[in-house]
């Protein structure tokens, strides 16, 4: 959970320097907001106007349909009747940039028009960030007013690649933290995830034809203590692996938040726990692997 909440910390104090205090309810700071007068009111049974036929457009209104049910009690209706639900979401040839959108919201009515679903996504998230925050809650929260304010918004990210790495090759996280994690990215509207899979420290992927990479060099026989040299090892055997099916569920994941995952696999360079696991393909195969404390790979 501390992870969590160190990442959430990072992006608050890396955008709060360069927005006032009423554009700051949106992370990434929009290209051009303008606040108007008054609210827009999430009421039951409302609709989203949208084509159906589209999968993309409906996996993107996905987390604000399911956020407003589980935590507001709210369920929306989606209605193939373009540009007549009180949420109406169009493709439009007006948006240049694929992933950006406009935004406008009045009393009666939000307008979300994009170039594709990837916009539309981003326009949900800004959407969830103007909402009360209790919106993120996994129960229904009693006696919350559901509105955001009468807002226009024209935004576009300003890099086609918006990213974050997470090394599991030194320090594994289980598949559980990574999902949420690519939530987390969600929000902030990134669109990869860099798995750095494999190091000397590790090896997390499953290879059928070599088991040895995960079933030996997964595993290490100790962790150094403090920081590097260190004070010697810990001597407690760490690691772990994502399976095949593992990892396909968590690309299937990604997907569903418009967020690719990007895998990194390091040779021959970086190979320690690799060659531990099969030290006849070392060029040096009577040298150990387990020089360093941190280096250790299980033989």
């Amino acid at each position: 959970m501390s992870c969590i909440k160190l990442f959430l910390f990072f992006l608050l104090m890396m955008f709060c320097g360069v927005v006032d205090a009423q554009k700051a309810t949106i992370i990434p700071q929009p290209n051009k907001v303008e606040f108007g007068v008054g609210n827009f009111v999430f009421k039951n049974g409302m609709s989203v106007s949208l084509d159906k036929q589209n999968a993309g457009l409906v996996l993107a209104i996905e987390p604000l349909m399911q956020k407003l049910k589980t935590a507001a009690g709210i369920n929306l209706k989606i209605s193939d009747q373009i540009a007549a639900g009180n949420i109406q979401v169009l493709l439009s040839d007006k948006i240049k940039h694929p992933q950006g959108y406009l935004l406008d919201v009045n009393s009666s009515t939000i307008k979300i028009q994009a170039n594709d679903a990837v916009g539309v996504f981003n326009a949900i998230q800004s959407i969830l960030q103007l909402l009360p925050h209790q919106i993120e809650s996994n129960k229904k929260v009693e006696k919350i007013l559901w509105q955001i304010p009468v807002v226009k918004i024209d935004d576009e990210p300003a890099f086609q690649y918006r990213g974050l790495m997470i090394d599991v090759a030194r320090h594994f996280l289980p598949v559980s933290f990574l999902k949420k994690l690519i939530d987390l990215m969600s929000m902030q509207k990134m669109n990869n995830l860099h798995l750095h899979l494999t190091d000397d420290q590790g090896w997390r992927i499953e290879i059928k034809k070599y088991p040895k990479l995960t079933a030996v060099g997964g595993f290490r026989n100790g962790t150094i203590k403090g920081k590097y040299p260190g004070t010697g090892s810990d001597n407690a055997t760490y690691g772990g692996f994502y399976t095949q099916d593992e990892l396909r569920e968590l690309i299937a994941y990604a997907g569903t938040k418009f967020i690719e995952i990007v895998p990194e696999i390091e040779m021959p360079g970086h190979a320690s726990a690799a060659i531990a696991a099969y030290p006849e393909l070392s060029c040096f195969p009577t040298e150990p692997t387990d020089t360093l404390p941190n280096m250790m790979a299980k033989k």
